[in-house]
């Protein structure tokens, strides 16, 4: 049942993604980029650059040992400190990680911790006006399908990992998070409808507690939703050949970060 699911997870994912060279970027703070490159025999490096007066620096590689790292996302806070996440594939398990680079210090570690068997896909993290990291994605607790899970940097880790879609039987997919107005944090995520139909969910973070909408966008409204939120920037060059990737684009963005999934869509607009 786990190997059927990610093949169907995958199968979406790069259905809907295709792999392109342009991602979305707004307002006028550097850009980071983060990539996982092929290394051949299965394994993966993960590289990230930064884009200030129109000029890319070298890729810079974060240190990891060695394995097959995969859909990795990047945000930088008003100190500097950037914060990188992604998905490690090893033995059976799709393990969420995460790096904290703060000047020439790095912290690396499972932003799930304690968990056994895991099953993470899709990562997508913003800050908040407080300086606080929030991560997004999909998760699967053995025997059901899945879910989106939301947890934030609590002092020296991340927190628990809470639920936001109403618990249902079918598969809750491909988060993406934004700050509307600077306060309002949102998620919103590839769900099923009572139709059956593939719409996008919203909620929102109310007294600590997430609200999902009743109201759902179609596939043609989001690509509106998102087109008003970014603009297009190129991928670095100096990237090369790379797998998945993923773009900061400043904390007064609404969407800070934004993978290629979306900015596929941006582009298309085509999930088919």
């Amino acid at each position: 049942m786990r190997h059927l699911f990610l093949f169907c997870f995958l199968t979406f994912t790069f259905l809907f993604t295709g792999l392109t060279d342009s991602f979305a970027a707004c307002g006028n703070s550097p850009v980071y980029a983060v990539w996982a490159a092929p290394q051949g025999e299965g394994k993966t490096l993960l590289y990230y650059a930064i884009k200030t007066k129109n000029k890319w620096t070298k890729p810079i590689q974060l240190s990891l040992e060695q394995g097959f790292h995969i859909t990795p996302v990047i945000a930088v806070d008003s100190k500097g400190t950037v914060w990188i996440v992604w998905i490690e594939q090893k033995d059976d398990e799709n393990v969420l990680s995460y790096a904290v680079i703060r000047q020439d210090k790095i912290e690396t570690g499972r932003v799930l911790a304690n968990t056994k068997a895991e099953q993470s896909y899709a990562p997508v993290i913003l800050i908040d006006q407080q300086d606080k990291p929030w991560l997004a994605w999909s998760g699967v607790q053995e025997g059901q399908l899945a879910d989106i899970y939301v947890s934030s940097w609590q002092d020296k880790g991340w927190g628990q990992a809470v639920l936001v879609n109403q618990p249902n039987k079918t598969p809750d997919i491909t988060p993406l998070l934004g700050l509307r107005e600077g306060k309002q944090l949102w998620v919103s995520w590839f769900g099923i409808n009572q139709q059956k139909i593939y719409v996008h969910f919203t909620a929102e973070l109310h007294d600590g507690k997430w609200q999902t909408a009743k109201e759902t966008r179609s596939v043609e409204n989001l690509k509106a939703f998102i087109s008003q939120r970014t603009h297009i920037e190129p991928f670095p060059e100096q990237a090369g050949t790379w797998l998945t990737g993923a773009l900061f684009s400043g904390l007064d963005c609404e969407i800070q970060s934004i993978n290629e999934r979306f900015a596929s869509f941006h582009n298309t607009g085509d999930i088919q």
